[in-house]
This record gives C-alpha cells, sequence and structure tokens, in this order.
C-alpha cells in the first residue's frame, strides 16, 4: 500500500543522499587546484555533447 511505497521513497532518497555524498568526498580527495588552470583538453564536440548528453539523462 501507500506506506510501503513511502518506505521504499525514504529508502531510494537515503540511498541517493549516499552516493552523492560518496562522489563529493571522492571529488575533494582528487581536488587538485593547479589543474583549474590547464585550459580545455583537446577532446574535441564529441566530449562536449557526451557531457550534455549525460547531464540530460540525469535530468530525465
Amino acid at each position: 500500500g501507500a506506506g510501503e511505497a513511502g518506505g521504499v521513497e525514504v529508502f531510494l532518497v537515503w540511498f541517493k543522499l549516499i552516493v552523492l555524498v560518496g562522489l563529493a568526498g571522492w571529488g575533494l580527495a582528487a581536488w587538485n587546484p593547479p589543474l583549474l588552470s590547464q585550459g580545455v583538453p583537446e577532446a574535441g564536440i564529441g566530449a562536449a555533447l557526451f557531457g550534455a548528453a549525460s547531464v540530460f539523462m540525469a535530468y530525465e
């Protein structure tokens, strides 16, 4: 019923929060400020389109 669906929803929210905190921790552990000023990598338009598609799918 509705109570079970609510419990599943709470579990999924906590799971997503744990994943986000894990990703944030991973990003902070790999933080390297000199890399921020090296410019844009020569990956081409394909990498930009892949990134845009990934962000689009994340919000779907």
